[in-house]
């Protein structure tokens, strides 16, 4: 695979992330969303050298995305319970972390 590749996978997550933060100074938070939502993984898989590899990474991608979504939430419900921005963060992404290993670990796709 060419290192321009990775060079541009590498940009293309950069200007994501700084387009979240860019659009949200600029526009309501629901069009900064968008962007965080944008379904960099599935771009991602046209990278992968066989349809069987791809079927599998898109697999485990909707595994993750729900593994996303149910953190999503959690970050949601703690915030509206006024929970402060950093605890709620702090418990979203540990809690996010224990999924993910449990799905590595128990949940072979």
């Amino acid at each position: 695979m060419s290192n321009y590749l990775y060079l541009y996978l590498f940009l293309l997550g950069g200007f994501t992330v700084s387009g979240i933060k860019y659009l949200s100074t600029i526009l309501p938070p629901s069009y900064a969303a968008i962007i965080g939502a944008f379904p960099i993984g599935i771009l991602t898989s046209i990278t992968l050298s066989n349809k069987n590899l791809v079927e599998h990474y898109i697999e485990n991608y909707a595994a993750m995305s729900l593994i996303l979504l149910i953190s999503a939430l959690i970050y949601y419900i703690l915030m509206s319970n006024k929970v402060s921005l950093y605890l709620s963060y702090g418990i979203t992404l540990i809690f996010w972390l224990i999924l993910v290993i449990i799905k590595i670990n128990f949940v072979k796709i």
